[in-house]
């Protein structure tokens, strides 16, 4: 578990039978803490809050950490997406997005050489922007979603990009990946409310119809079943 203050102190516990406990202090001003590698040796941090014109999505300053010591493996001063730093390719790869005027980059870093500059592929953002990065169980595919319905897929390993699906609405709300990580769930609204695809060549599985827009996405069972969520009237599906 790992929290921090506002200060730059970040505070690391071992919930596990040990009990220990570790602080360090972060490089960033008012440091969020964005998650762990699989491993739980590294930890993600973004710095404070950067707006461009009126949009305060986005934060600026990222660094990577040993969770115990602190000590520091990657440092960018880049402005990137909140909650958009995901690790992938299994904690040997770090996946953001950075804004570029009407496009954005999609930005890769290969951990194990974080002295590299990061692989950068650039992506129209379109009218809605784009908000959404999601990593497969396994880690091979990050699939990044805008709401105008495109959603690219990425070989998080390799760092290519692999396959695009566009989505029959107009808008994508939410996206999540199977738990074999074979297919790519997408949620837009109305009578194509649900759409399903393979993950690795982007090819239509399985469309299906609902009520409302779906802003919450999760496989269930195995992956037999999906349950679907909206922001409004509480409302939820499951197919």
């Amino acid at each position: 578990l790992a929290w921090a203050t506002k200060t730059g102190t970040v505070h690391v516990a071992d919930l596990g039978p040990s009990k220990r406990r570790w602080q360090w202090t972060s490089g960033l001003a008012s440091p969020e803490l964005q998650g762990f590698n699989p491993e739980g040796t590294l930890i993600a941090i973004m710095g404070t809050n950067h707006s461009i014109g009126n949009i305060s999505y986005w934060r600026k300053g990222l660094e990577i950490r040993s969770v115990t010591t602190g000590e520091l493996l990657l440092k960018s001063e880049r402005t990137l997406g909140w909650d958009s730093v995901r690790f992938a390719g299994g904690g040997r790869r770090l996946v953001a997005i950075t804004p570029t005027n009407n496009e954005v980059q999609v930005l890769f870093w290969d951990l194990t050489r974080p002295e590299q500059p990061p692989r950068a592929f650039t992506e129209d953002a379109g009218l809605f922007g784009i908000y959404d990065v999601t990593v497969s169980p396994d880690g091979r595919w990050t699939s990044i979603r805008s709401r105008q319905g495109e959603t690219v897929v990425y070989d998080a390993v390799a760092m290519e990009r692999s396959s695009v699906v566009q989505a029959a609405g107009q808008q994508v709300f939410s996206s999540t990946f199977s738990p074999d990580s074979r297919r790519l769930a997408t949620g837009a609204s109305g009578r194509e409310t649900l759409q399903l695809w393979q993950a690795e060549t982007g090819r239509e599985l399985l469309t299906l119809p609902g009520t409302g827009s779906v802003f919450f996405l999760q496989f269930a069972e195995d992956g037999n079943t999906l349950l679907a969520g909206s922001f409004f009237g509480g409302s939820w599906q499951m197919w």
